[in-house]
């Protein structure tokens, strides 16, 4: 047998299977639109199954990041409530030193430095009291207008195919390469194996 076979056979299985991984990849995201090749329906199969990926991953996303229990958990969680106790304080001490004088100019002239720190200490201590109740019920009220797993869905699916393409082969250009190195690698191994039966067999 030529040496120039022995050479091309494994060569040329490695060109194949390195096309052959290159294609599938391209499979993965074109042709977008679904086309028809003698009767057979063609389309990429992430935009094929763009809208089925987008409900489970709404369902996901929902049951495991936006559940009602979480939101409750964070809304009210006692370091959200005094990451804004200094802004409510700051607000109180405006409508006590300002906006009540200007509003009740009779009342604003009896109080005093001490009579607002106390009405400031008793305001604050309600709030962190009621704050936790309130936001446990808005958090429920929330995901009950929201929706958000039907909100999710819609913002998936308003996602141009092209954009998941671009998004998916930058970052996951490395893998893909690997991906194409190793349809090479398998082509080439099928080839050695080929001259080896056909060595065998003459």
């Amino acid at each position: 047998m030529p040496i120039w076979i022995l050479i091309f056979i494994p060569v040329f299985s490695a060109v194949i299977g390195w096309i052959l991984l290159t294609v599938a990849i391209r499979f993965l995201f074109r042709p977008i639109e679904p086309r028809s090749f003698a009767g057979i329906r063609i389309q990429g199969f992430l935009p094929a199954r763009l809208a089925d990926w987008s409900v489970k991953i709404a369902e996901l996303a929902e049951r495991e990041l936006f559940s009602s229990g979480m939101l409750k958990g964070r809304l009210s969680n006692p370091d959200s409530i005094n990451r804004i106790t200094p802004f409510i304080e700051e607000h109180i001490d405006h409508f006590l030193r300002v906006k009540l004088k200007e509003s009740m100019p009779m009342i604003g002239m009896l109080i005093g430095e001490k009579t607002i720190a106390q009405l400031k200490s008793v305001f604050l201590s309600e709030l962190q009291q009621l704050f936790p109740v309130v936001m446990e019920k808005y958090a429920g009220t929330l995901q009950e207008e929201l929706n958000l797993q039907q909100l999710i869905r819609r913002k998936m699916e308003s996602i141009p195919p092209e954009k998941i393409e671009i998004f998916c082969r930058q970052a996951l250009e490395r893998e893909f390469r690997i991906l194409r190195m190793l349809g090479a690698v398998l082509g080439l191994i099928i080839g050695i194996l080929n001259i080896i039966l056909l060595l065998i067999v003459k």
